[in-house]
């Protein structure tokens, strides 16, 4: 949570860029495209990963094909250590360095 917290203002914006326009909620398609674009899509990180992580940070009372912002900020997070399983690299770590070499970093040209 820490890590996500430091990282919290450009998460918001990647959010909002692939958010719907009122910019509260991601569709499953709109995840996806966000995958791709950041190239995380790859022989460990499948395109049914993919789906299995979209659809494994919803909050089941809410299965609506549709993340919110702490819902995405959770995908992101599985993705970092689905990514990175090693077990001896703090959590932390793992996603401190997904954040920013794998995510951010592909997106910049989004992000502007």
């Amino acid at each position: 949570q820490r890590v996500a917290d430091a990282f919290r203002k450009r998460l918001l914006r990647v959010f909002h860029v692939y958010s719907d326009r009122d910019r509260k909620m991601m569709t499953q398609s709109a995840f996806k495209s966000l995958c791709k674009d950041a190239v995380l899509i790859d022989s460990i990180f499948t395109h049914d990963a993919v789906q299995d992580v979209f659809q494994h940070s919803q909050l089941e009372e809410e299965d609506d094909g549709m993340l919110i912002f702490s819902e995405f900020q959770e995908a992101l997070i599985a993705i970092a250590l689905y990514k990175n399983p090693n077990p001896y690299t703090s959590m932390d770590r793992r996603v401190e360095y997904f954040f920013e070499k794998q995510l951010l970093l592909p997106l910049k040209h989004k992000l502007k």
